[in-house]
């Protein structure tokens, strides 16, 4: 894919890549990537772009190597929240700050919603995060 090699991000990791569709363009997708260092267990989040209307359906990395910030795990997951809206939930490195960044019809909002939730987590990074709906009444 045009664009497409040597695309920031470790490729050794199970959650280090997520990949978001565009919330109003069917074509279009969100290419998150984790730059993960030894012995630091820390690394930088990036943003990348997928047009898959280009090259005949092939597609074609528009805009690659956003870098969001510095310090995180290489742990990424996706939630869909009320009307279309996407949750991207990672979470900073050897602390209990977990980041959410917003995906509505606007793009990726890089302001997270920053919450200290649980234990420190003081392993090496290379644990998951899971997610299931849940409704709070």
């Amino acid at each position: 894919m045009p664009n497409g090699t040597n695309l920031p991000g470790s490729q050794n990791f199970q959650q280090g890549t997520l990949i978001v569709p565009f919330v109003n363009d069917p074509n279009k997708f969100y290419l998150f990537t984790t730059e993960f260092t030894l012995p630091a267990f820390q690394g930088k989040l990036f943003l990348n772009v997928v047009d898959m209307s280009l090259r005949n359906g092939l597609g074609e990395v528009t805009e690659s190597g956003i870098e969001i910030g510095d310090g995180f795990s290489i742990r990424l997951v996706s939630v869909l929240g009320e009307c279309g809206k996407v949750w991207v939930v990672t979470n900073k490195s050897q602390t209990n700050k977990y980041c959410v960044y917003g995906i509505d019809e606007n793009g990726v909002d890089m302001d997270p919603i920053i919450s200290n939730v649980g234990l420190i987590q003081v392993n090496n990074g290379t644990s998951n995060i899971k997610a299931s709906p849940q409704e709070i009444n």
